[in-house]
């Protein structure tokens, strides 16, 4: 299983169209993989499609392990490890990048400078922001639509009016009286595939309903295992086996999400 996290940034100073990503596309394209000691970094991949580009980038580091020497004694060895890591970008000028082991100064980095081996003379550089909150819209269509929820974390509990329809008033006065004490609720089932906290009725019927979903973990009806926070972080859980599904199966949450990035 291939655990891959995202976060989001967007392009300015520039206006973003598909005449833009493939300029941009053949930019990174030249950009190449750069040796700029002590890094070696840059795209080893990058494809136009109808309606984002995307490219793996890579980043190769030095680590330094461990060994035994012929005598038995410690020493530390030099190897290189490389990272492969998607990145997309879409014609809103929205980017989706993958942050594992790879940090987003040295994605930026790497697409302002292919823009500039492209740009024209009259055009000026691109600047990328970051963009780190979703609206709290997001992960309540999330979790209703969520076959399984193995891990649930809400804020502002009680405190939210319900939608579409009113809780009992049960419920309403057990989450009411959480939030009067509590800031902030952590809940997570026994195990990922056992456990559905979905079937707890104070959940569904009364703190979901009137509070703010600041976290969720899920399996939604097609089996894909997914986690959102709201802070701006959209992860994934897919497998090894088949890169062209993975990378399917990714795209999918990525572009429902960032309809839902806020300003």
């Amino acid at each position: 299983m291939s655990y891959s996290r995202f976060r989001f940034a967007k392009i300015k100073n520039h206006k973003v169209d598909d005449n833009f990503l493939e300029r941009l596309g053949e930019g990174m394209l030249k950009f190449g993989v750069q040796n700029i000691e002590p890094r070696r970094f840059g795209f080893r991949v990058v494809k136009k499609e109808k309606d984002h580009l995307w490219a793996r980038f890579v980043k190769e580091r030095i680590r330094k392990d461990p060994v035994l020497t012929r005598t038995n004694d410690e020493s530390k060895e030099s190897h290189r490890v490389a990272h492969f890591k998607y990145v997309f970008i879409f014609p809103n000028g929205l980017i989706a990048y993958e942050t594992l082991r790879i940090t987003k100064s040295d994605i930026f980095e790497a697409i302002v400078a292919s823009w500039q081996k492209v740009k024209k003379s009259n055009e000026s550089d691109i600047e990328i922001i970051t963009k780190d909150e979703f609206e709290p819209k997001l992960l309540k269509e999330f979790y209703n639509e969520s076959k399984m929820v193995n891990y649930i974390s809400v804020k502002e509990i009680g405190k939210k009016p319900p939608n579409p329809h009113p809780p009992k008033k049960f419920y309403k006065e057990i989450t009411t009286d959480i939030g009067a004490d509590a800031e902030r609720l952590d809940i997570k089932a026994k195990s990922r595939r056992k456990g559905n906290l979905k079937d707890i009725n104070l959940l569904e019927e009364g703190i979901i309903p009137l509070s703010q979903i600041e976290k969720i973990n899920a399996i939604d009806e097609e089996n894909f295992a997914f986690e959102i926070d709201r802070k701006g972080v959209v992860s994934s859980f897919t497998p090894d086996n088949n890169e062209d599904k993975k990378r399917e199966k990714i795209l999918k949450l990525i572009k429902r999400a960032i309809n839902y990035l806020k300003d």
